[in-house]
């Protein structure tokens, strides 16, 4: 009981300190670099799920009880294996398409990202899901094999420059032909004009 509490608090500890010192150092260096933090957040949020894997696995092999345990279940490692899949199938599914998003990057962290009803900005891409904060300051969680299933539209993906349309209203007895001209040339004389 001592060793199986004092592996798993080690491993908290361990995992604790690792994801702070990942966390400050994709900070800063990946803008000092010019390197995508995507790909270092997703590692961030993986040394959880390897650090406790490594203790599980100390605590099975140091353990007779265990280790016994593991024999037995060996044995029978055909059904087992058929039982943790089947009820494992949806956590699989995540982590594939975790690595997915991680290798073709259809979205980054900081990318303005819609689909379905929502929309919002990329926070956080983990094993299991994505975190995406919308216009409202909620988060939005996730999980990597719906969103990698449903279409997204991504601003920010080659060009942080989008087009938006913009609703003005004026009265009946109004110069529809002015109202036009006047919005032209206020379009025209913005110093951020693109295309006039």
């Amino acid at each position: 009981g001592i060793l199986i509490l004092s592996t798993f608090a080690v491993a908290f500890i361990f995992s604790f300190v690792l994801r702070k010192i990942a966390h400050v150092a994709i900070n800063r260096y990946s803008e000092r670099i010019k390197v995508d933090p995507t790909n270092y957040s997703f590692l961030k949020n993986s040394l959880s799920f390897i650090i406790f894997s490594i203790a599980l696995f100390f605590i099975f092999s140091k353990i007779p009880f265990f280790k016994s345990l593991g024999t037995a279940l060996f044995a029978g490692a055909g059904v087992f294996a058929a039982i943790l899949g089947f009820a494992a199938q949806k956590a699989f599914s995540n982590i594939v398409s975790g690595i997915f998003i991680l290798i073709f990057k259809p979205f980054r962290v900081g990318d303005t990202i819609e689909f379905l009803t929502h929309k919002g900005v990329v926070e956080e891409i983990t094993l299991r899901h994505t975190a995406i904060k919308n216009y409202e300051n909620r988060r939005i969680i996730v999980p990597n094999s719906i969103i990698s299933e449903d279409v997204i539209v991504n601003s920010d993906i080659i060009d942080e420059r989008i087009r938006q349309p913009i609703l003005f209203k004026i009265s009946y007895d109004s110069s529809i032909d002015k109202a036009i001209e006047i919005i032209q040339q206020e379009a025209e004389n913005h110093p951020l004009c693109i295309d006039c």
